[in-house]
């Protein structure tokens, strides 16, 4: 692995988790500096606008079996958790890391503040990301380009509207070198759960959103790494190449768009003070008025 600077989103954005789901913007110091009296733009996340899609008939079995939605909905929280958590120890790797869990046997969830035990299914994850790395060096040293990177572009037409009406974070995109000898460069999603066909327009929107913003750095292939932790022996994981599909994507925004809210459901700002002595003294006034 040849250590370089990464590259960072041209437009530094915030994430906004709310109940009509992920969204994207620039963050208000960025926009107040560059668009001081327009108003502010949100975009859905891939993954929000993925939502239209049915997801098949084994995840509606999944959930029919469950004692409650509520359960169901507790275990896929779960699930995600520890995706999170894989993401992140894999980042770290590659950024140059050592992790030594004997030393830091629990991950800190910023959100919650929470404090995440290091289990056994979690480090086999790692194992495999790890055994992954290390077979890719067979073939050549790989250099990473980008880690985490949020992805937001304004580009428009020329009456102005926005022509990528959505945002995302790539996981990791990295040059490789394929079996021809020749350099490539992969985007490549990390993944803890099972393929699903969704995850093809999922990388479909973050190379059209990179080629964007990177012209002279375009994606030349598109990836899944899906980790896996049933491994009993040798650690080892599945690297899915996915084929570019623009034209099926953009029909999934635009039935997103036309199913969904069109602004995000941020909510209502409450007081944080009460006082009954106002509301009297109010009251006073207008009877003697």
């Amino acid at each position: 692995m040849i250590e370089q600077e990464l590259l960072n989103s041209p437009i530094p954005v915030e994430r906004h988790d709310l109940p009509n789901g992920r969204w994207y913007s620039p963050t208000e110091k960025y926009w107040e500096e560059h668009f001081k009296d327009a108003p502010i733009i949100y975009k859905r996340s891939s993954t929000t606008h993925e939502n239209v899609l049915d997801k098949g008939i084994g995840f509606h079995t999944w959930l029919g079996n469950a004692n409650s939605y509520e359960d169901a909905m507790q275990y896929a929280n779960h699930r995600a958790r520890i995706g999170t958590i894989v993401h992140n120890y894999c980042e770290r790797l590659l950024r140059g890391a050592e992790l030594d869990f004997e030393k830091e046997p629990k991950w800190h969830d910023k959100e919650t503040d929470e404090l995440v035990p290091i289990t056994r299914e979690i480090i086999k994850y790692i194992m495999s990301f790890q055994q992954f790395c290390k077979d890719m060096q067979v073939n050549g040293e790989f250099t990473t380009e980008a880690l985490e990177i949020c992805m937001f572009d304004l580009s428009a037409d020329t009456e102005g509207n926005q022509l990528h009406n959505w945002a995302g974070t790539a996981d990791w995109v990295v040059r490789l070198v394929n079996k021809k000898g020749e350099e490539e460069r992969w985007l490549i999603d990390f993944k803890t759960g099972k393929p699903y066909p969704a995850h093809q327009l999922q990388l479909t929107s973050y190379k059209i959103l990179w080629d964007s913003l990177f012209p002279d750095k375009p994606i030349d292939g598109l990836a899944c790494l899906y980790l896996k932790s049933g491994w009993r022996k040798t650690p080892n994981a599945q690297f899915k190449k996915h084929a570019f599909d623009p034209k099926t994507w953009k029909k999934v925004v635009g039935l997103s768009e036309w199913q969904q809210s069109p602004v995000p459901a941020f909510p209502m700002d409450l007081p944080t003070t009460f006082s009954l002595t106002e509301e009297e003294e109010e009251q006073e006034l207008k009877e003697s008025a």
